[in-house]
Order: structure tokens, then sequence, then C-alpha cells
């Protein structure tokens, strides 16, 4: 079922960026045919979401349908990506000599950063408590510049 959630994730996203370019085209029906792709394919989505709630599969184990913990779950994940996956991620590519990825993954970490700052304080609002995530990304440059 995993799979099924991931798979159907990705189309969601794939319709959108479908319907943009439709759009960006001037074919405004194609655009609507593919923003209702997304929104069904959305709801199928969260579908498979309730089917692994409660079980022990990712990412069942960090939804609870309880905001609070959710928001927690989602202060984590984001903090791990910021901390870890895209540090990780720019330095291959830097390696490749990749410099337009390296850079752009250090824009998608930037915003990442935006995303946990965000969270972690509808967080600290919800519990009543201070903003505690910090991400521990230094080193990530957040414009195009080149080793």
């Amino acid at each position: 079922m995993l799979e099924c959630f991931t798979a159907e994730s990705a189309a969601v996203q794939l319709y959108r960026y479908h319907s943009q370019s439709a759009r960006i085209e001037g074919r405004a029906e194609t655009a609507e045919v593919f923003e209702e792709l997304a929104e069904t394919t959305a709801c199928v989505a969260h579908g498979y979401l309730d089917l692994l709630e409660g079980t022990d599969v990712p990412p069942a184990e960090h939804t609870s349908g309880e905001a609070r913990l959710n928001l927690a779950a989602a202060v984590a994940a984001v903090l791990r990506d910021v901390s870890e996956r895209f540090p990780q991620l720019r330095d291959l590519a830097l390696e490749n000599g990749e410099y337009d990825t390296a850079s752009w993954i250090s824009t998608v970490c930037a915003l990442k950063g935006a995303h946990l700052t965000k969270l972690d304080g509808t967080l600290a609002a919800v519990t009543g408590g201070a903003p505690r995530a910090r991400p521990v990304a230094a080193g990530i440059p957040t414009t195009g510049e080149r080793p």
C-alpha cells in the first residue's frame, strides 16, 4: 500500500505540472482535465493514508489524525531533510560538477527551512511552548555560488 500511496502522490504532482504547462500553452481545457485528475488522484492518495493509519508502515507512523502529533512529525521530517538529506544531495551534485543542480538543491533547502520555521511556530502555538527546531544546514549556499 505504501508503494500505491507513493505512486499516487507522484501522479498528483505530475498532473499539476502538466496543468501548468497546458495553461502556459493557452490550452485551458487540457489544463482543467489535468487539474481534475490531480484532485481525484489526491483523494486516492489520502485513501491509502487512511488505510495505512495505525500500521507501522511509514508514512502511517507519522500520521495520527491529531494535529499536534502531525505537526511534530512534520517538524521532525523537515528538520531531517534540511539538516541531512539536502546537504548530502547538494554535496553529491557538487562532487559531480552539477553546479546548477547544487544551486537548485540549496534553494529548495532554504525553502524547506522556511517551512520548518512555519511548522515549528505552529506547533509551538498549538502546544503552548516555544519554537525549538533549528536546522543544522551550515554551509548550504542559498545562491548559485560555486566552489
